[in-house]
């Protein structure tokens, strides 16, 4: 085989990984959204001082700390870990265990372990960011920070929150809510505008 023949199969196969890569991870996205089980978690500020994002809103979740009780393995900082979720009688998920090994009978994702102290855990959730026509994302961030922090500060962690579809491990923002509206809508209500992206 000449090396011509050979480029024109290694392009050949570059181009079948262009195309079947991104192909794939949309029928991902497709396959959770439509048969994952939905997870409402609580929202919480991020960090004001983060450089400027556009095109996506930067999330934070209160399942994210926890007691170090919770890990059933012993894990170090910036470890992967697997979280296993339930639903509670509020409707809103909660984090039932942190493991090394892949957990059987309950739903779960990836996540790294940020850092820990001698009696909680905080973790970096996989689905922190929202990402959003880079016209509204910086309307939508600005809300998203002025609910969240209207919460955090007078205890109603009902205001902000956001759903999540997790299928084999994989989790996927369906939508962000404040104020019980899904973000779209609340930003139409407070914008007075119909927003078409």
């Amino acid at each position: 085989m000449n090396k011509e023949m050979i480029r024109k199969i290694a392009f050949a196969l570059t181009m079948i990984t262009f195309v079947t890569v991104p192909a794939m991870m949309i029928n991902r996205y497709e396959s959770v959204m439509a048969g994952g089980n939905l997870y409402r978690f609580h929202c919480r500020p991020v960090d004001p001082y983060d450089s400027f994002r556009g095109k996506y809103v930067a999330l934070s979740f209160t399942e994210e700390e926890m007691s170090r009780a919770m890990v059933q393995d012993s894990v170090s900082q910036d470890e992967n870990v697997y979280v296993s979720v339930a639903k509670g009688s509020d409707g809103f998920a909660f984090v039932t265990g942190i493991s090394k090994s892949t957990p059987i009978g309950s739903d779960y994702f990836t996540a790294k372990v940020r850092y820990m102290t001698s009696e909680t855990v905080f973790l970096d959730f996989p689905f922190k960011r929202y990402y959003m026509n880079e016209e509204l994302a910086p309307l939508a961030e600005k809300a998203y920070r002025n609910a969240s922090g209207s919460w955090w500060r007078h205890g109603d962690d009902s205001n902000v929150y956001t759903d999540v579809r997790i299928q084999d491990g994989t989790p996927v923002i369906e939508d962000i809510y404040i104020e019980g509206k899904p973000l779209k809508k609340y930003l139409e209500d407070v914008t007075g505008e119909s927003l078409q992206h």
